[in-house]
């Protein structure tokens, strides 16, 4: 009845905002009545809000519904104007959505929640802590810096985090550190579980280890580049109680990030 309301109220050019917490149920229903096939003129919008320094598990979800003039449009009726660290989106960076993909958007959507509700969890150090399997969808940078989203790359998720609070023996530890796990050997038991990861940690002097897995099926060219993918990202976890001016070193095993060997098998099959 309210949507009714408000197709009726707003003329062409006229917008419907509503500022939610991005239940998939208000989603829905926002996506199925102004970004859905039959939504006529209609364009959906959305924009991630997060206050960086108020402590909440939760992410704010703007979303802006335009009625456009009777017959124009490319298609395109659903941009999302955030990354799945909710970073914004130049406009011409924004990822756009044909009414068929409402459940790539919601996807998206879910996991910048996550992101938020895991970055709250881990803003405090807590000894023993593992956190695994926290997904970075990124879609590879080339010269520029800005985060392109990828809400269901073939490929899966760039790079895959685990977290490690240790307590280390060094009575002066400092906060926060990066372990790049090399390439060709993220099945390795020292890299792939828990103990190892933690035993890898304690022949450091950090309080917590950001362990960085970085994905098959992407292309990893050096160290620079990884870098530079992950500056704005780590810094999502590192924890609150570090000095501001506190820079994030980034390890690894030798001065690479690895490399995988392809085997290719040859010869006639038995």
């Amino acid at each position: 009845m309210m949507m009714d309301e408000v197709e009726d109220v707003l003329s062409p050019n006229g917008r419907y905002m509503v500022v939610t917490l991005g239940q998939d149920f208000i989603l829905g229903k926002l996506l199925e009545r102004f970004g859905g096939s039959r939504s006529g003129d209609w364009r959906l919008s959305l924009h991630a809000v997060e206050d960086p320094e108020a402590a909440s598990p939760f992410l704010i979800i703007v979303g802006v519904a335009s009625r456009g003039q009777a017959g124009e449009g490319d298609g395109k009726r659903i941009s999302v104007h955030f990354d799945d660290a909710r970073r914004r989106l130049a406009d011409d960076k924004a990822r756009t959505f044909r009414a068929p993909d409402l459940a790539d958007v919601l996807s998206l959507v879910n996991m910048a929640q996550e992101r938020v509700a895991v970055k709250h969890e881990l803003r405090d150090i807590v000894p023993g802590r593992f956190k695994g399997e926290i997904h970075i969808w990124l879609a590879p940078r080339s010269t520029d810096a800005t985060s392109e989203i990828v809400s269901a790359a073939p490929d899966g998720p760039r790079y895959t985090l685990s977290i490690v609070d240790l307590v280390p023996q060094n009575p002066a530890p400092l906060p926060c550190a990066v372990f790049i796990i090399p390439q060709g050997r993220e099945h390795d038991w020292l890299f792939s579980t828990a103990d190892g990861l933690r035993q890898v940690g304690l022949s450091t002097d950090y309080r917590r280890l950001i362990c960085v897995r970085m994905n098959r099926g992407h292309v990893f060219r050096d160290m620079d580049e990884v870098k530079t993918e992950l500056g704005p990202v780590v810094i999502d976890f590192v924890p609150v109680d570090r000095d501001p001016a506190y820079m994030v070193p980034y390890l690894a095993v030798g001065d690479s990030i690895g490399a995988r060997s392809a085997v290719v098998a040859s010869g006639e099959p038995p």
